[in-house]
């Protein structure tokens, strides 16, 4: 079951839209499922234990690509460009786009209920579909600034999804 068929019940603010970067993007990558989405910690968990060599500044960045049921995830910094990441690590290169960058106030373990209410209810009413990108149509990004807490899953966390007018 895709990302947009879980609970839609979060209340949002209304986003702010930003013209993002171009950026590369260099994590592990799991398959999910609605089932499994609360294994999605673990996967953070191995990222951080890696070492993970080459990382440009302090943000965590989580890149979300939809599937039939569920979601492929990536657990990731960014990168240099040409930096080529360690066996078994994914890359992808997110390009310039515009985003509707929304804020997530809760638990960690929420962010799936926001991201249900983007997809379910905000997007459909906002005259605007999600962009495509050059690597297997991204779906969104999830950032994690200086002020996310991993210990107590609180603090800076944004959902960024490309936006582009609705084509009649």
């Amino acid at each position: 079951m895709p990302l947009n068929q879980t609970r839609a019940t979060e209340s949002l603010p209304q986003p702010s839209f930003e013209d993002g970067r171009p950026m590369t993007i260099a994590g592990l990558r799991e398959h999910y499922t609605r089932a499994s989405l609360d294994d999605i910690p673990a996967l953070w968990q191995r990222l951080v234990a890696s070492g993970f060599p080459g990382r440009i500044g302090p943000v965590d960045h989580a890149v979300v690509f939809p599937t039939a049921d569920g979601c492929d995830y990536i657990a990731g910094y960014e990168v240099a460009g040409s930096a080529e990441p360690p066996k078994g690590f994914a890359r992808v290169e997110i390009p310039p786009r515009r985003y509707a960058v929304f804020t997530h106030d809760g638990h960690v373990s929420t962010m799936r209920n926001t991201c249900a209410s983007i997809l379910g209810t905000w997007l459909p009413a906002s005259g605007l579909q999600i962009a495509g990108t050059t690597d297997a149509d991204a779906f969104f990004l999830e950032r994690y600034g200086e002020g996310f807490d991993p210990r107590t899953g609180l603090g800076d966390m944004q959902i960024w999804v490309p936006v582009t007018e609705v084509r009649g």
